[in-house]
């Protein structure tokens, strides 16, 4: 069942049952809009998405959120919290659905049992492996909030994503209000370029499901 996600891969079933007791691993299951971590709290574990989606989220004294990133099925979160060994967590992870979250122990998968089984170490492969392309997430995003406007920002938002999918028609995780805080920008200019690109024959969408019509065009404001 945890199969899909590339933290396991390469491990056995078997294998990863075992692996999964060794370590005290856990699961839980959120409903909708429930907090999965709340700012502050102590983080001693990192989650793994296996059912539904998690939204990654800072809030501010007045209750106002300001969404950071969707963590999707098969995707971890927290694991950076965990790792730095922080006393206090400075974003909260609320349920964007019904969720089911695989929770594994940070100090216990870095510790080697006596067996030394060669699946433990892939495990640890497969977590660095996906710490590095987060962190190149990361960096993107980084670009995209540097970016002088909203059209540069919105191309190369979905160059990026296209790209990791190979495919120009994708599927987002964010709504409209979602997407103009990921990328920074205020909801009504978003939704002001996204219409001009529609009606430049540049990109075509409905609600979450955007189509690059235009590659070449849209590629142009990626600089």
């Amino acid at each position: 069942m945890y199969q899909s996600s590339k933290l396991f891969e390469g491990i056995k079933p078997e294998e990863l049952k075992r692996i999964l007791v060794c370590i005290k691993a856990y699961e839980k299951s959120y409903s909708k809009n429930s907090y999965i971590i709340l700012q502050g709290d102590k983080v001693t574990s990192f989650g793994v998405v296996m059912a539904g989606s998690v939204d990654i989220v800072k809030e501010n004294i007045y209750g106002n959120r300001r969404l950071i990133t969707t963590i999707e099925k098969d995707m971890i979160f927290a694991e950076s919290l965990v790792a730095a060994g922080w006393d206090e967590s400075p974003i909260s992870a609320v349920a964007k659905e019904n969720c089911r979250v695989l929770f594994i122990p940070l100090d216990r998968l870095l510790i080697m049992c006596s067996s030394s089984c060669s699946f433990h170490n892939k495990l640890i492969i497969n977590l660095i492996e996906m710490l590095a392309t987060k962190n190149l997430l990361l960096t993107q995003k980084l670009d995209y909030l540097t970016s002088r406007t909203t059209r540069e920002r919105i191309a190369k938002y979905f160059i990026d994503t296209a790209n990791r999918n190979g495919k120009t028609t994708i599927k987002i995780p964010y709504n409209r209000n979602q997407l103009a805080e990921y990328l920074g920008v205020d909801r009504s200019v978003l939704s002001r370029e996204l219409s001009k690109l529609k009606s430049e024959g540049i990109l075509e969408f409905d609600k979450n499901t955007f189509h690059i019509v235009d590659v070449h065009s849209l590629s142009r404001f990626y600089s």
